[in-house]
């Protein structure tokens, strides 16, 4: 049997994931976000995150020079705003007006939940470089909207 990266790709789309936004600061202060659906905890003790971004993003020497970053989980009513970060857009900061009190690091508003997080560890692997965040704290959201889930090479379970 031939598998390539195209019959890969199509497996792995059967796996729904949550999406978030992954967010940190530049070095004059202003806000950076990319949509993202690598994302796992790793552990309880400590509390570890993995996140997952690719070596093509801008904006990936951001997030090691910066050392610290937040994750926020979106909701079905914010499709909108994964696919805003999901694009080569070069204003990174529209959504971001929150900062996480930990880090500072940008939290978009109305999100299920939020992570702030220290860079422990990155991986070079493939075509990515895996984070390893260390949770310095966080919030879940008291709404009772359902999560954005990514599905079979779309969103799921949205209104748009």
């Amino acid at each position: 049997m031939n598998f390539n990266s195209t019959d890969f790709r199509k497996i792995m789309g059967s796996f729904a994931t949550g999406v978030t936004i992954v967010t940190t600061l530049g070095s004059k202060g202003n806000p950076y976000g990319v949509t993202v659906n690598s994302f796992t905890s790793v552990s309880l003790e400590p509390m570890l995150v993995l996140v997952c971004l690719g070596n093509h993003l801008t904006g990936l020497p951001l997030f090691l020079e910066q050392k610290f970053f937040a994750i926020s989980i979106l909701n079905q009513e914010q499709q909108h705003i994964s696919e805003y970060f999901a694009t080569s857009v070069p204003d990174r900061s529209k959504y971001l007006e929150l900062r996480g009190e930990m880090t500072g690091a940008p939290i978009i508003r109305d999100c299920l939940g939020h992570l702030e997080c220290s860079l422990s560890t990155c991986y070079p692997e493939g075509d990515h470089q895996i984070l390893i965040g260390k949770v310095l704290g966080g919030e879940l959201s008291s709404a009772t909207t359902r999560p954005l889930l990514y599905f079979g090479g779309g969103y799921f379970g949205s209104k748009s």
